[in-house]
This record gives structure tokens, C-alpha cells and sequence, in this order.
């Protein structure tokens, strides 16, 4: 009897130290599943700020689009401007140098 009362006591400790176990991992099933809920939370977060700012980037690049439009504009501007400054020089000298010969004529 003695081998057996050896024996539930073995088993009794066995169970208790299952049992204690069993709480450790139910313990850390729960930490796990907070850190699950985090995990979710924050690539829900990430997905959030990766969506504004692919939106932030699109209207970048429409800005960027309509500076070198302008840039273009400008440059068109610029040209015929200076085209215009060189056929006032040249009209201006053309004058001048009609001018000077009616003066010697």
C-alpha cells in the first residue's frame, strides 16, 4: 500500500505541476493575444499614415507638374521677351543710323 500511496503522491504532484503550468500558459496566451491586439493597432496605424501619405505625395507631384509648367511658361515668356528687347535694340540702332546718315546727307 505504500507503493501506492508513493505513487498518488508522485501523481498528485505531477497534477499540480501541470496545473501551475496550465496557468503560466494561459497567462502568456493572454499576454500574447494583447500583444496581437497591439500589433493589429499599430499596422492599422501605419497603414493610416502610409495612405495619407501616398495622398501627401500625389498632391506633391501635381504641384511639381504645375511649377514646371510655369518654369516652362516662364522661360517661353523669357525668350520672347529678350527677342523683343534684341528687335527694339536693333530698331533703335536701325534708327540711329538712319538718323546719323540724314545728318551727313
Amino acid at each position: 500500500m505504500s507503493y501506492l500511496q508513493e505513487r498518488v503522491k508522485e501523481l498528485e504532484s505531477e497534477v499540480q505541476c501541470l496545473m501551475e503550468a496550465s496557468k503560466d500558459y494561459e497567462k502568456r496566451y493572454k499576454l500574447a493575444e494583447q500583444d496581437l491586439a497591439f500589433a493589429k493597432e499599430r499596422e492599422d496605424g501605419l497603414a493610416a499614415r502610409e495612405s495619407e501619405l501616398k495622398a501627401s505625395l500625389s498632391g506633391t507631384k501635381i504641384q511639381l507638374e504645375q511649377m514646371e509648367e510655369e518654369k516652362r511658361l516662364y522661360l517661353v515668356e523669357r525668350k520672347l521677351l529678350s527677342e523683343s528687347y534684341h528687335n527694339l535694340v536693333q530698331g533703335a540702332h536701325d534708327v540711329e543710323v538712319r538718323r546719323d546718315e540724314n545728318v551727313l546727307v
